[in-house]
């Protein structure tokens, strides 16, 4: 949020903002950096606590069956696709970061995975 008095951005409560600035633009906003991504518009969660060296968050399209994890590195960026076909449903935050590393909970027919990303 921007600071009323001295005009400067600070975190809201869960330590960053995330900001659509227009349709193919995304800012992920702490109290420190800024990060500018290109992203068409679809669902963001951000996965642990971005810092001015990294950044991780998880997209899924409303009308695609797959998700992707970002992980950025300074400028470099791995991308991990999810294959999401045999879903029965998605949480509302499927993805979470666990001692540094991404695992995500895949709910199907007749079992629920848990699932460890390696970028």
């Amino acid at each position: 949020m921007l600071d009323p008095t001295s005009h400067t951005w600070r975190a809201s409560s869960y330590g960053y903002q995330i900001v659509r600035t227009d349709e193919e633009t995304l800012e992920i906003r702490t109290s420190r950096i800024c990060w500018r991504i290109a992203m068409p518009s679809q669902q963001v969660w951000v996965l642990g606590q971005p810092t001015e060296e990294e950044l991780v968050f998880c997209t899924k399209a409303e009308e695609e069956s797959r998700a992707y994890v970002y992980h950025f590195t300074g400028e470099d960026c791995q991308v991990s696709v999810i294959d999401m076909t045999d879903w029965v449903a998605i949480p509302n935050c499927f993805a979470k970061l666990i001692y540094g590393e991404v695992y995500i909970l895949a709910a199907k027919e007749e079992e629920v995975e848990l699932l460890r990303l390696i970028p």
